[in-house]
């Protein structure tokens, strides 16, 4: 079965965490940022990443790419792209700020 990992800060993506593994695949939730880049090795090995783009950058973490507060998730996505450019990612966001929608 498939390795899935998801990046995604929302306690909820437990449940589908825990569907994935129901189902008989092993997936993995990693909750931040700065989790994730500690994990990167672990992640890029995986069949697909579901990947929250607009988490926060961590205070621990200074972005090369983006000035913005929530770019976290994007960095991350450049990292993997850098590290493992075949591997499958999904981007989501359930951010439902306008302004930041819009940027």
């Amino acid at each position: 079965m498939a390795k899935i990992t998801i990046v995604d800060d929302d306690p909820a993506m437990e449940l589908l965490v825990d569907g994935f593994r129901y189902r008989g695949h092993e997936a993995l939730r990693v909750g931040s940022v700065s989790e994730a880049f500690k994990a990167i090795d672990v992640i890029i090995k995986s069949d697909i990443v579901i990947l929250d783009i607009l988490m926060p950058l961590a205070d621990d973490i200074s972005s090369p790419y983006y000035q913005r507060r929530q770019s976290g998730g994007m960095d991350l996505h450049i990292e993997i792209r850098k590290r493992n450019p075949t591997l499958p990612i999904i981007a989501l966001s359930a951010i439902q700020d306008a302004v930041t929608i819009e940027a």
